[in-house]
């Protein structure tokens, strides 16, 4: 098809539409704007993106209090006197029982606060309950004993294990730590 043609099919196809009345300028403005509403909608999306991401994150990694030094997230067991326990230093079964014990009966959402050891289980003081505080024996399975307490927003429970010796377990509903615990720690 040459120009001649082409410019000829053009013509016959508008014959039949009116030429708009608006001004250049007008149609310079209106693109404008619609490239404005466009780049608000990619920019609107991306910052639901990265807060999704955020959100995201913080739920996956603990949220900012895993930020914060240990010594300030756990006090607990860090004034107590407790031995600090890691989980490989603990059995396969022994700390998975207590786990399952603390989270049946704390007030959820749980945070583990503080994991610890102590000496013998008198030196735990879980034999006695500060006023305040719910504290009753539990069975734990593959412990010799084990004993829960909680005033609805920390959780605090002592297992004699085994092989372990005396696991001290604190969790928390709040996102600060616990600034005391329901059996006095010697």
């Amino acid at each position: 098809m040459t120009d001649d043609l082409l410019t000829a099919r053009i013509h016959e196809l508008a014959a039949g539409i009116d030429v708009p009345t608006t001004t250049p300028y007008d149609d310079v403005r209106r693109g404008r704007r619609r490239e404005r509403r466009r780049r608000a909608g990619l920019t609107a999306g991306a910052v639901a993106t990265v807060a999704a991401a955020g959100v995201g994150w913080t739920a996956v990694a603990g949220g900012p209090e895993t930020a914060r030094p240990a010594s300030e997230r756990e006090p607990a067991a860090a004034s107590s006197g407790l031995t600090p326990v890691t989980p490989a230093r603990l059995g396969p079964g022994d700390l998975r029982d207590l786990l399952h014990v603390l989270e049946d009966r704390a007030p959820k959402p749980i945070r583990l606060r503080a994991i610890g050891r102590a000496a013998t289980w008198e030196a735990t003081g879980a034999d006695g309950c500060r006023a305040g505080w719910t504290c009753e024996d539990v069975q734990v399975a593959g412990g010799a004993r084990a004993r829960f307490a909680t005033d609805g927003v920390v959780s605090e429970l002592v297992g004699e294990l085994p092989r372990e010796g005396v696991v001290v377990l604190v969790a928390s509903t709040a996102t600060t730590a616990p600034e005391e615990l329901a059996f006095d720690v010697r």
